[in-house]
């Protein structure tokens, strides 16, 4: 006779068991949208051990993966700027409205469009596309200077004469142009838009509005293997860094900033950052217009970097709150550097990590995450002024030129 109590058991379990399985049907149906579709790419069902019976889990992507063992660095091709741009990336160029902006983005892109060295680092040549969103007239000008003052004949380079939103279709359109392009004159090496502000019918300053900007630049720049920069103007505050949603900043692997003369990298993710290249406007005439008048317009060549004004170097703002910090940090409990040919082995100095805990208690924000934003541009800011150096996590202050002449130039040590 069965036992009661084990059917009654058997019951509950299995009713457990279905209503488990209906929440989670409606949790993938959440997470996927009303329609699961099964697609070629989804990954196999496995078991526990391993095994798996050759059919496709419906709702499941296959994700990308790599273990740890199996990474090879690439590391022997050149970025598209040995040093600066890598081949593929997302750059932001920013700066105020009469800083010259597109006169060194200009410069920059013929370089690249050549294969010309730029500041003295190798580039890697391609076919570049100028998306002139704000002033194409002034770009194809400029553009014909450029090459009327280095007497260049080809430059394969293509101004976008129209107006384009990269929150809308436009995006479609400006991929179906770079096929084009690249089936005929081959690889697309750097893409242009200039400016942000006139590529996109959207708020600066809204996180969704810049979230759907920044996912059309990565789509660029992912199926055309570009690289993709993004001229764009400073806030009223050109310490506090480009305009709009910080945001961007996160999203960028280069930023530049361009001021009158220099440009100053102020974010790398992969290589250095804290260089400075200066450039000056060589003036070109155009030609005589029909009453007679000569019309000119500028070409950016390069120049020494200009020395940081006293402007520059005053502190004040966060500047001020991260440099006593670092200050009070070497007093209180100062450090030894760690074995690196860049450090004096004599100074004392403060981990990175030290200087921002130091420095996160007297910056004014409320949030964690905008402290320490403000802790790395005013940082980024100091080294580029000379006023900080930092090797590989380390940092310390540079000694007046009376200590340096006094020092052995081998080891730097007191003579």
């Amino acid at each position: 006779m069965a036992d009661p109590l084990a059917a009654f058991r058997r019951g509950v379990a299995e009713a457990s068991a279905e209503e488990e399985r209906t929440r989670r049907r409606r949790r993938r149906a959440d997470y996927q949208g009303p329609e699961i579709i099964e697609h070629e790419d989804r990954a196999p069902a496995k078991k526990p051990d391993g095994t798996g019976n050759g059919k496709a889990k419906p709702g499941i992507r296959k994700l990308d993966f790599v273990w740890a063992d199996d990474i090879e660095p690439k590391i022997a091709e050149p970025g598209l700027v040995d040093g600066l741009l890598g081949t593929t990336g997302m750059t932001v160029a920013y700066g105020e409205s009469t800083a010259g902006k597109t006169f060194a983005v200009i410069d920059l892109s013929c370089c690249i469009a050549i294969g010309r060295q730029w500041r003295g680092l190798d580039v890697e040549p391609g076919v570049v596309v100028y998306i002139a969103a704000e002033a194409p007239k002034s770009v194809e000008r400029r553009v014909w200077a450029w090459k009327q003052h280095y007497d260049v004949k080809h430059v394969p380079l293509v101004v976008v004469r129209s107006t384009v939103d990269l929150l809308s279709i436009d995006t479609d359109a400006i991929l179906a142009l770079l096929a084009e392009i690249r089936a005929e004159h081959g690889r697309i090496a750097l893409v242009v838009i200039d400016t942000l502000a006139r590529a996109m019918v959207g708020n600066e300053s809204s996180s969704e509005d810049m979230g759907r900007y920044v996912a059309a630049c990565s789509r660029i720049r992912d199926e055309a293997q570009t690289q993709v920069l993004s001229v764009h103007h400073c806030g009223k505050d050109t310490a506090k860094g480009a305009r709009g949603w910080s945001g961007l900043r996160a999203a960028t692997d280069v930023e530049l900033e361009i001021e009158q003369g220099c440009i100053k990298v102020t974010k790398n993710r992969d290589e250095r950052s804290g260089q400075s290249y200066g450039f000056k406007l060589a003036e070109v005439e155009l030609g005589p217009n029909r009453k007679g008048r000569v019309i000119t317009t500028c070409v950016a060549v390069a120049a020494d970097a200009p020395a940081a004004s006293a402007k520059e170097k005053k502190l004040e703002g966060n500047r001020k709150i991260v440099f006593d910090a670092l200050n009070a940090t070497i007093a209180d409990n100062p450090q030894d550097p760690p074995r690196e040919p860049d450090i004096p082995f004599h100074v004392k100095g403060a981990t990175t990590e030290h200087w921002r805990e130091a420095a996160a208690r007297y910056l004014p924000h409320k949030e964690g995450y905008r402290k320490k934003e403000a802790f790395d541009r005013a940082q980024t800011s100091l080294i580029a002024d000379g006023l900080v150096n930092h090797v590989k996590g380390f940092a310390w202050l540079p000694e007046p030129p009376a200590a340096r002449a006094s020092q052995d130039p081998r080891t730097h040590a007191p003579v």
